[in-house]
């Protein structure tokens, strides 16, 4: 019988077990027990139970606190303030956690989770943040038709003639400014993305809106635009120190995609918008006729940015790309190919490839190359201008990553290399929620004894 009163004691409000707190703490238990008293027997604090001995005509709202004993009010306290003690400890605890991003399926584990998080890129500022307090570089606020942020940055103008000033009198400004802004041009994305200077790391992104429209229940929508908020926020925490460039075709008039994208723009810091209609050096793409699917080509060549990485909106960031990654920045190859699926023949794929910037002239012109080839609304136009146009190019300078296709059958592909991790479950560089098929696949595939690490031969899913 005294247990059920405990615990309907026990299960007030959190306002009045908060309150009671306090007061235990500025006034002592008597306080606390005289306040507690009159909330219990008040209109708004009525409880369930009436204490002992107190006549059944006599309405809660009526009850005087001294027909609750001293023992009574202690009991109370004794049970209650262990319960909110825990309460405030569980909550303190969850609100100083990271939740990370919700992928659609957090049965499967993914980069984002504990046990993963410590595969991260390494981080190498090469710039220090923007000085926007100098006077002698003026400033300027950013922003994006439909978004209801903005961004503090330098102005262009400004900067681009303190930059002039630098070439003649170097001595006359710091090194980190000599540094930063010693490129020469303008970046291929956005007037903000230029002022961030050079030297940028950017994991290059394209959403491309079939008839300038988004349906917000498409597949398309759920496939590639409604995943690429938690991808970014994953390449945040997993690439420290680089950007991400979505390069896109949507207007004011799509109201569901500029939501969206003003979502992933205004909660992101290191996410820029690079919209296909006016990209700085390179004008309109829809209007020369060049497919979506190379529009995120436009980062070779970009005298801003140093390295960079092409990616695909439906493939998740797992942490076997990020290792591969790594390994990658730590090579000296100008390439980098992936390779993590059976199916995977393409020399380069094009969501699953990068390079270092070292050559501007000649990665301009093989942007260029591709740009000016005739439009082909072939699904695979933007992997066969790369086995044409780059494969050539960077066929002797590249580090490939392959777990099945490093046999003598695809000796076009050149010499490969094992993944640093194991294989988990049946996912793949690339592969997404949408690609049910392509793991099943890999679930079922023997990793070939010459795709395996030399020290790890027992690898079968390599």
């Amino acid at each position: 019988m005294r247990e059920c009163e405990g615990r309907s004691e026990v299960r007030r409000s959190g306002q009045v077990a908060l309150s009671t707190l306090w007061l235990v703490a500025c006034r002592g238990s008597r306080g606390a027990a005289a306040w507690l008293g009159s909330v219990v027997h008040s209109p708004r604090g009525r409880t369930r139970s009436r204490p002992r001995g107190v006549p059944s005509h006599v309405l809660p709202g009526q009850l005087p606190l001294d027909s609750m004993s001293r023992a009574s009010v202690a009991r109370l306290l004794q049970r209650l303030l262990p319960a909110v003690a825990a309460s405030l400890l569980i909550w303190c605890f969850f609100l100083g956690q990271d939740p990370g991003p919700r992928y659609p399926f957090r049965s499967i584990p993914d980069i984002s989770s504990p046990k993963t998080a410590s595969v991260v890129a390494p981080r190498e500022d090469t710039v220090p943040p923007p000085l926007y307090n100098d006077t002698w570089i003026e400033t300027r606020t950013y922003t994006i038709p439909g978004c209801p942020c903005e961004r503090s940055g330098l102005d262009l103008a400004s900067l681009l003639s303190r930059r002039r000033e630098a070439q003649e009198r170097p001595e006359d400004f710091p090194e980190w400014f000599l540094k930063r802004f010693s490129f020469e041009g303008a970046s291929a994305c956005s007037d903000y993305a230029t002022q961030r200077g050079g030297g940028q790391r950017v994991v290059s992104y394209v959403y491309y809106a079939k008839g300038g429209r988004s349906v917000r229940e498409s597949h398309d929508y759920k496939k590639y635009l409604s995943q690429l908020y938690d991808t970014v926020h994953v390449i945040g925490r997993v690439y420290p120190g680089w950007l991400v460039r979505i390069h896109h075709n949507v207007t004011a008039d799509d109201e569901v995609g500029t939501a969206e994208l003003c979502r992933i723009y205004c909660d992101h810091d290191h996410v820029d918008l690079c919209h296909a209609h006016d990209l700085p050096g390179l004008g309109n793409m829809n209007e020369q006729g060049l497919t979506g699917r190379i529009w995120r080509f436009a980062v070779m060549g970009d005298p801003t940015v140093r390295t960079f990485l092409s990616r695909d909106t439906d493939s998740w960031v797992l942490d076997r790309e990020v290792a591969a990654v790594r390994e990658w920045l730590a090579s000296n190859r100008t390439f980098h190919v992936v390779h993590d699926h059976p199916n995977h023949n393409a020399v380069m794929l094009a969501g699953l490839w990068g390079a270092h910037n070292r050559d501007l002239g000649a990665m301009q012109s093989l942007r260029d190359q591709m740009y000016s080839r005739p439009k082909s609304e072939m699904r695979s136009q933007d992997q066969l201008l790369l086995k044409e146009v780059v494969w050539p190019y960077a066929r002797t300078n590249v580090l490939n990553h392959a777990s099945f296709t490093c046999k003598s059958r695809l000796r076009e592909h050149g010499p490969a290399v094992p993944f640093p991790t194991q294989r988990e479950g049946d996912r793949y560089c690339g592969w997404g929620t949408y690609k049910v098929g392509p793991a099943r696949k890999v679930a079922k595939a023997v990793c070939p004894e010459e795709c395996r690490p030399k020290d790890h031969q027992d690898w079968t899913r390599c």
